[in-house]
């Protein structure tokens, strides 16, 4: 009669071959796990910054359109924080900030968070004067 048992060197090698696989897949699921939670605050960032953009032009005069901040978020998003820049451009080039007023402003929200460094989402976009 035969033992159907391992041997010793059998459960050697099936150890070796855990020890190095375990520590390759946790590092790979915390990668994971840390772009998670990188996306999650984009998110809710883009979200912020397009309600704070809404905001900010939905149902004002050209005029009155202007920079503002930087502004905290009231809770549960205060770790947040935003900024409105709003600059006059020429119809040749929106993207390059003039001095004096034209017929057209960039605005752009800026979200930030505390705590992340180097992190922000920009809500950008053109508004034009149509005589109101």
């Amino acid at each position: 009669m035969k033992n159907r048992g391992l041997t010793i060197l059998e459960i050697i090698i099936i150890l070796a071959v855990l020890g190095l696989a375990i520590p390759t897949v946790l590092a790979a699921f915390a990668r994971i796990v840390a772009t998670g939670a990188d996306a999650n605050t984009a998110v809710i960032a883009a979200n912020l910054a397009e309600e704070k953009m809404e905001g900010e032009i939905r149902g004002k005069r050209f005029a009155d359109i202007a920079s503002a901040g930087p502004v905290d978020f009231t809770a549960p998003f205060s770790s947040y924080n935003y900024q409105i820049a709003v600059d006059y451009v020429n119809s040749s080039d929106l993207n390059t900030p003039v001095a004096g007023p034209t017929d057209f402003k960039r605005v752009r929200t800026i979200v930030t968070k505390d705590g992340a460094t180097g992190f922000n989402v920009t809500l950008g976009t053109i508004i034009t004067y149509i005589g109101y």
